[in-house]
């Protein structure tokens, strides 16, 4: 487990910004894609205001992993490949690098 630094959230922050980028090319108009885009928006502002690397933001990381993990995986959301490697890229590095330092308290419900 690698401890989470400043240099993972600018990777995190690397990551979304690719895939806002790459999902830019694929918007069809569909209320799931302004969910998504919404939902990146508020995580790269969230980003820029942290000052301190603390539970918080990767609870907040986790918060904006499972509401694009639903709207990918059983919304009307539909990625171009581009977009959808950059999804499965962003996956891959909360898996590894945003989960093994995530710490919850109490009850878990799905945010």
């Amino acid at each position: 487990m690698t401890t989470f630094t400043k240099d993972t959230l600018k990777e995190a922050s690397t990551l979304i910004n690719d895939l806002n980028q790459k999902f830019q090319n694929s918007k069809k108009g569909l209320g799931d894609e302004q969910r998504f885009q919404n939902n990146i928006d508020d995580m790269m502002r969230t980003i820029e205001k942290t000052k301190k690397i603390n539970n918080v933001i990767l609870l907040e990381l986790e918060k904006f992993h499972q509401r694009a993990s639903l709207l990918v995986g059983i919304g009307q959301l539909k990625l171009e490949t581009d977009a959808y490697q950059a999804w499965k890229a962003y996956d891959r590095f909360h898996f590894e690098d945003i989960k093994p330092n995530l710490k919850l308290y109490g009850p878990i419900a799905m945010m």
